[in-house]
């Protein structure tokens, strides 16, 4: 599978195995796949959670 855990807020990737919080700016992250959602596609799902 191609699931990375993404931030909107520093608009990186990090592992699942890395938590659900960014390790940069320990905001939470949502869930990528990247063969199937674009970046919009993320953030957008970011921005819901967040805000």
């Amino acid at each position: 599978m191609n699931e990375v855990y993404f931030c909107g807020n520093c608009r990186r990737q990090q592992q699942p195995s890395q938590g659900e919080r960014c390790i940069m700016c320990n905001r939470i992250t949502v869930s990528w796949y990247t063969d199937r959602e674009s970046e919009q596609d993320a953030l957008r799902k970011w921005r819901s959670i967040n805000g």
